[in-house]
């Protein structure tokens, strides 16, 4: 039986993955593969600039599911940045897969890899190379703007984040105000 692997992914478990995981299983299902052919790999919480355990183990799944399913036909995406934000794991996967003649569909922008005879579209090789610096450049932008909003948020004295607040201090409204009872500890 043939089969499909849609990937499928969110940096963070707050961001939502059900409308992602559907629009991919809808474009595959156009291409006339029933639900039964399709098997989706990933899950929110999976760091593809961190390369977190999460990330990893589910593209090592993709790897391990397309060398030992001879039948998969295609590999899906809802952006290429689904499935990578490093580069050189981006084009590693696409010589991967057209290595082994499978193509690569991404639904957002429209791209496949493989023409209908099996040869590489150039023109979306092309794009793949593109696109995949771009999901890179779009990280690195991204990372810098963070450090400078915690930079600001710091000589601001608004909270970061995270699960601890410094002994004496206690956080209202996102911002780190004295708590009276831990800061007279703290001048003992």
């Amino acid at each position: 039986m043939k089969k499909v692997v849609i990937i499928v992914r969110t940096s963070t478990v707050r961001q939502e993955i059900d409308s992602q995981r559907e629009e991919v299983i809808k474009y595959a299902m156009a291409d006339g593969y029933s639900l039964d052919e399709i098997e989706v790999i990933g899950d929110a919480g999976s760091s593809a600039i961190k390369l977190d355990e999460r990330y990893l183990e589910n593209i090592q799944k993709v790897y391990r599911v397309i060398e030992t399913t001879p039948t998969i036909e295609c590999v899906y995406a809802w952006a290429i940045d689904r499935i990578g934000r490093r580069e050189e794991l981006l084009m590693n996967f696409k010589n991967f897969l057209i290595s082994k003649k499978i193509n690569l569909k991404i639904k957002n922008p429209s791209l496949y890899l493989l023409e209908a005879d099996g040869r590489v579209n150039s023109g979306a090789e092309l794009a793949f190379s593109l696109f995949a610096t771009m999901a890179k450049q779009e990280m690195e932008q991204k990372k810098e703007r963070f450090k400078r909003a915690k930079t600001r948020n710091q000589k601001e004295g608004k909270f970061n984040g995270g699960t601890e607040t410094r002994f004496g201090y206690s956080v209202e409204n996102g911002y780190f105000v004295i708590n009276k009872e831990e800061s007279d500890i703290v001048r003992l």
